[in-house]
């Protein structure tokens, strides 16, 4: 029991002495401020801590010139990247376009050769399987009723003829390898009347007056002569070449079809 009341006893003389020496302090720094002590000191702190500060601030700039330097480039970057990769977004679109529209060309050029083609000969045409690319070779042949000039088409398109016949069999020279004894007179949609050869890949639309009408995308097709029907389809002008000091020009014809792309190709007897 002694004990026990030793021991609160020493409680509340540390906590008063604790109070004591915290009215002590608060007492002291009531008479220093009466006196103008702590303006003295406060204006002393204040004198030798602006330089720090001073420096401090500069330090933080320093340090935070760089990293800013990093958030801006680091923004710009992801900026840029987000218009590369929104650019090829588009470019892939308006690529997929132009594939359709070429597309939609192509089967457009191909219905209009067949429609033409059709109308322009009336006559019924027979289907020959290709059986050679390397020289080309269709199915059919002199007992199936073609002879030497016979037409070939692909897809409405004038492609050749007939050059050498088996019984069952049959040679095609393409308008590629069309030479000076294979010319073929043919026109423009407008009137625009010249010589078509090869040159062993392009077809070339030859002999042009120089001041003519031709354009890109105008329909040629034959003009008719000895052997050739008149309006058969054969493409649409590519390109047209003229050469300075020349009195004609040269324009290169687009078939939109090819053998090499078919198993099936049309003859006309």
């Amino acid at each position: 029991m002694a004990r026990t009341t030793f021991g609160l006893f020493e409680r509340q003389r540390s906590q008063l002495s604790f109070w004591l020496v915290i009215g002590l302090i608060v007492l002291l720094v009531a008479v220093l401020e009466y006196a103008g002590v702590l303006i003295w000191m406060r204006g002393g702190l204040e004198q030798g801590v602006r330089p720090l500060l001073r420096t401090g601030a500069l330090i933080v700039r320093v340090v935070r010139y760089p990293a800013e330097l990093i958030r801006v480039a680091t923004r710009r970057y992801t900026y840029v990247l987000d218009l590369e990769l929104r650019y090829a977004e588009s470019a892939a679109q308006l690529s997929e376009l132009e594939r359709l529209r070429q597309e939609n060309q192509s089967l457009r050029t191909i219905l209009e050769g067949e429609q033409a083609t059709r109308s322009a000969t009336g006559q019924q045409r027979r289907l020959a399987a290709v059986l050679s690319y390397a020289q080309p070779t269709i199915g059919l042949g002199n007992q199936d009723g073609l002879k030497e000039g016979s037409a070939i088409f692909v897809q409405g398109a004038l492609i050749g003829k007939v050059t050498q016949l088996t019984e069952h069999q049959s040679q095609v020279k393409l308008l590629q390898s069309y030479g000076a004894g294979d010319l073929l007179l043919v026109q423009t949609e407008t009137g625009v009347s010249g010589l078509l050869s090869g040159d062993g890949q392009d077809i070339l639309f030859k002999e042009l007056p120089i001041d003519a009408q031709v354009e890109v995308g105008q329909r040629v097709e034959t003009s008719g002569q000895v052997g050739v029907l008149p309006r058969l389809y054969i493409g649409r002008i590519e390109s047209i070449r003229r050469e300075e000091g020349s009195p004609t020009q040269t324009a290169v014809i687009d078939q939109g079809v090819s053998l090499y792309r078919t198993s099936i190709v049309e003859v006309l007897p």
